[in-house]
């Protein structure tokens, strides 16, 4: 095939899946799926990669908190989590 047909196939490829991003926002909600900034932060996302291996555990409530005094722009996760007493108190 022509290198210029498969260069304009994949730009295409590239644009079409962009395009969807910026319509749909997906929210991940498995680790396989990374944000692709804070903003895209999920409560379920943040469960499953902080929280594993504590059964019951899960987070509640996340905010960003951003530092306007930062030479480069930091994104803090103020996290609620819910952790099962019966953890603390073996």
């Amino acid at each position: 095939m022509d290198p210029r047909v498969e260069l304009a196939a994949l730009t295409g490829r590239i644009a079409y899946h962009v395009v969807k991003e910026r319509i749909t926002k997906p929210r991940p909600t498995n680790l396989r799926a990374v944000p692709p900034s804070p903003d895209h932060l999920t409560d379920e996302w943040l469960t499953l990669a902080l929280c594993d291996g504590v059964r019951g555990a899960r987070v509640l409530r996340h905010d960003l908190k951003q530092n306007p005094q930062a030479v480069v722009l930091v994104s803090v996760v103020v996290l609620e989590l819910l952790l099962s007493a019966r953890q603390w108190f073996r």
